[in-house]
């Protein structure tokens, strides 16, 4: 059995699955100001939301999986001098800093050894906040909940997509994320907060298609050599997902094909497969 948590929004979203079978979802609402920018500010009441809405589902609290949202998090392909003497995760921490311009006090370093190509050794590194990670350290050890794994929602979603080459859209009510996979690589997560508060789904709808362009635009600007492919599909998620009209928009605008989400799960035919997209990619790690 595996548990996974996402916040998003204003909302726990719950799963729990057996092997690859969906077995129970649900979507545990709290106080807004528990959470501001992805940032559990009120450790004690959002832990003792979680270990309620666990004890009232029957869940178990062990080695839960987690997801934090990427925005704020930076992530980069690095590549390690050749010829040094110093080991690999030396090598990477001080190309991770000088690329990602953060430091070991603030950020947390996670990172991956890559193919050779020849010679040369390349590390995909994600650095996330740390303030992030210790206030949902915290939040947990109240909850009386053990964590079996934390992983960056973008990273998530990369994973229940599953598809080497794809652009994900996330829109929620309280954040967008736009993440461009190259390679089966996440190689840019951008991503912005929504302050205003009790927006429709038409509104954040129109947010996501701005991001979602200037994310490509970017993306385009800093590869030129080789730009975005227009048959790189789009794949929608997140409670902005729920909006008809979205995938049209979405092909208007950009003049590419919005995919159907397909991740390797068994689940019931009025799952609400959008919504629990990032929870079906914690499943799967």
């Amino acid at each position: 059995m595996t548990v996974s948590i996402s916040i998003d929004g204003n909302s726990l979203r719950i799963l729990n699955a057996s092997g690859k079978k969906v077995d129970k979802w649900d979507n545990v609402s709290f106080d807004s100001h528990l959470v501001k920018d992805g940032l559990i500010t009120d450790a004690a009441q959002m832990g003792q939301t979680i270990k309620e809405a666990l004890k009232e589902r029957h869940l178990s609290t062990k080695n839960v999986r987690w997801s934090l949202p990427s925005i704020g998090s930076a992530s980069q392909i690095v590549t390690l001098p050749q010829g040094s003497k110093a080991k690999t995760e030396v090598l990477v921490q001080r190309e991770a800093r000088r690329t990602l311009s953060v430091s070991p006090e603030t950020s947390y370093l996670n990172w991956q050894l890559l193919p050779k190509v020849g010679t040369e050794q390349q590390a995909y590194v994600v650095a996330s906040p740390r303030e992030l990670i210790r206030t949902l350290l915290e939040t947990c050890k109240i909850a009386g909940v053990s964590i079996g794994s934390i992983d960056l929602k973008a990273l998530a979603l990369a994973r229940a997509v599953g598809q080497e080459n794809a652009i994900i859209a996330d829109g929620e009510a309280n954040s967008v994320e736009i993440i461009i996979m190259l390679g089966s690589i996440p190689s840019l997560m951008r991503g912005v907060w929504i302050r205003e508060k009790d927006l429709d789904t038409g509104r954040v709808s129109a947010l996501l298609l701005q991001q979602l362009a200037s994310t490509i635009e970017y993306h385009n600007d800093m590869s030129r050599s080789t730009p975005l492919p227009s048959d790189v599909p789009v794949y929608l998620t997140g409670e902005a997902a729920l909006n008809p009209e979205l995938a049209q928009r979405v092909n208007t605008l950009s003049s590419r094909t919005v995919a159907s989400l397909e991740p390797p799960l068994t689940y019931p035919e009025h799952f609400p497969l959008s919504l629990y997209m990032t929870n079906i990619g914690l499943t799967l790690k």
